[in-house]
């Protein structure tokens, strides 16, 4: 995951967007760039509730849809969390294909998106998900937003420039999760953030521009 990281983190710097899409065709994964204008979602599509298609990657499920349409509006509207950067957006795949972590069960999130200020890059991994059940699982997922440092802080001595973060992006509203009943604040510390809240995603980019630097 880490070489796959440092090649794309590369290619995205040069600006190479061709090179980018052959490198992730290799991975059979699709490209989408979200900037202004807006590029059309291609091959991102989403399929309405019983319609009778076959689609290859799977269709976006409602709440992918969700983040790839909140994310281009930030970027249409050029909102002041994305003022001077670039995005890029890619939808992950599953199945030993896309970026995973933890190797006993393999946890690939939705998406990876990367914000780009001249050198520096932000690569964020974003998982649109229903917490309704938080189970052992879940648990684990909602851990990589903290152990994701460790991470970066190993790339980091080749690319001190690179950032990473991670989020769960809840469609379960807080007071609903099976977890105790924390607050809407505790999940946010550790990286759950709501799709119930009108600007779920500005809080999320805003935030991992804010992050700390890992050591």
């Amino acid at each position: 995951m880490i070489e796959d990281a440092r090649n794309l983190a590369a290619t995205v710097r040069k600006s190479r967007l061709d090179d980018l899409q052959n490198w992730y065709d290799n991975l059979k994964v699709g490209v989408v760039r979200v900037t202004h204008p807006i590029h059309a979602y291609e091959p991102l599509l989403h399929v309405r509730d019983n319609t009778v298609v076959t689609i290859q990657p799977l269709p976006l499920e409602e709440n992918e849809r969700r983040v790839v349409e909140g994310l281009a509006s930030l970027a249409a509207n050029n909102h002041a969390c994305l003022q001077g950067r670039e995005l890029f957006l890619i939808r992950n795949l599953t199945r030993s294909r896309g970026v995973s972590f933890f190797d006993d069960f393999g946890y690939y999130p939705d998406f990876i998106a990367w914000l780009r200020h001249g050198a520096m890059q932000h690569v964020l991994f974003l998982d649109p998900k229903g917490l309704g059940r938080f189970g052992r699982r879940e648990h684990r997922k909602a851990r990589l937003h903290g152990e994701i440092a460790k991470i970066e802080q190993r790339m980091r001595k080749e690319d001190p420039n690179l950032r990473l973060g991670a989020y769960i992006l809840s469609v379960t509203a807080a007071a609903q999760i099976d977890d105790g009943n924390r607050s809407t604040s505790d999940w946010k510390r550790d990286g759950v953030y709501f799709l119930n809240e009108p600007d779920c995603l500005e809080q999320v980019i805003e935030h991992a521009l804010a992050a700390p630097t890992a050591a």
